[in-house]
């Protein structure tokens, strides 16, 4: 088996970085009609019945699956490469080994997770729950936070942790940052990243901070909407996590969820405005062929001054 393609380019070859694909993130591949997807990470580890894979073979795309962050990291955007049995190359040399996914294995490693997710999901209620007796309800609810209020307050904040994805994540969306321009908020690790992407950072946390704390500071500083990248958002996500760390990320949620969305589902939702830059130059090449038609053609001209004369009578002057 042997597919080629150009990188992150629509009908071309995926390069993702997503473990346990989601059916969402699946259908938006299908969408950009790629032939076939490279995966750094396992698309379907068996922690948990994620569809994503299913879905992509059930399509016909190639899966190359768990290749690492080695030489791949090599590939940008746009270059060539070729999927040869289980190898990736580029520039005609082999930058990547991984494994191709069957459709057939992949359902049985599917059907496994489904019939262990009820014993996952007792684990992590069970923690969840001893979490919350261990915990000092005050750091939760009544955090101490940084007073950002005049920068923050009626404003869409972006909080982004260094997660699986976090890169494709942001590009996707582009246009929503161009547009509504929000308060960034991310985790001190990100800065080479942003800084490739050229997104401006508003706030870096401290070391000690983590993303969980950057969307109660956007809470606790009235926020209108809190964009979150790169942090657990589904049930897969909390199972697969530590104890401890599942159960503050679920208890964050719950306090923030009435403003928080994942920027998964702003880059499906959310469509840019048409800017006013690209309005007035459209504006004004309409109004030039309107009058290069009325100089051209006799029948318009003669309308036009009809039309000019009619409404002088009507105006009495």
């Amino acid at each position: 088996m042997q597919i080629s393609g150009l990188v992150n380019q629509a009908e071309g070859v995926a390069l993702i970085d997503q473990r346990d694909l989601s059916r969402a993130y699946a259908e938006r591949l299908l969408d950009a009609k790629y032939h076939a997807v490279i995966n750094r990470k396992q698309s379907l580890s068996g922690a948990y019945p994620a569809e994503g894979a299913r879905i992509l073979l059930k399509a016909k795309v190639v899966i190359l699956d768990n290749v690492g962050d080695g030489e791949v990291a090599q590939i940008a955007d746009g270059d060539f490469v070729t999927i040869k049995d289980d190898w990736v190359y580029h520039d005609n040399h082999k930058v990547a080994h991984g494994q191709l996914l069957d459709l057939a294995t992949v359902e049985h490693t599917y059907d496994k997770a489904l019939s262990q997710i009820a014993a996952g999901f007792e684990k992590f209620v069970s923690s969840t729950a001893v979490y919350v007796r261990k915990s000092d309800p005050s750091l939760l609810f009544n955090p101490q936070v940084p007073d950002l209020r005049a920068a923050v307050a009626r404003r869409h904040v972006l909080v982004v942790a260094a997660g699986g994805g976090v890169e494709e994540d942001l590009r996707a969306l582009h246009a929503y940052l161009q547009e509504v321009k929000p308060f960034v908020i991310a985790e001190a690790p990100l800065a080479p990243l942003l800084k490739k992407l050229k997104i401006n950072v508003d706030l870096f946390l401290k070391d000690d901070q983590n993303a969980d704390f950057g969307l109660v500071c956007a809470y606790q500083n009235d926020a209108a909407l809190i964009v979150s990248v790169g942090m657990s958002a589904g049930l897969a996500d909390f199972i697969q996590e530590e104890s401890g760390q599942a159960a503050e990320q679920l208890l964050t949620r719950i306090k923030v969820g009435d403003r928080l969305v994942d920027a998964r589902g702003v880059s499906l939702l959310y469509h840019a405005a048409p800017s006013l830059r690209l309005a007035i130059p459209l504006l004004i090449v309409g109004v030039v062929i309107i009058i290069i038609l009325f100089a051209i053609i006799p029948s318009l001209r003669s309308f036009w001054q009809l039309a000019w004369l009619n409404l002088r009578a009507a105006l009495g002057f």
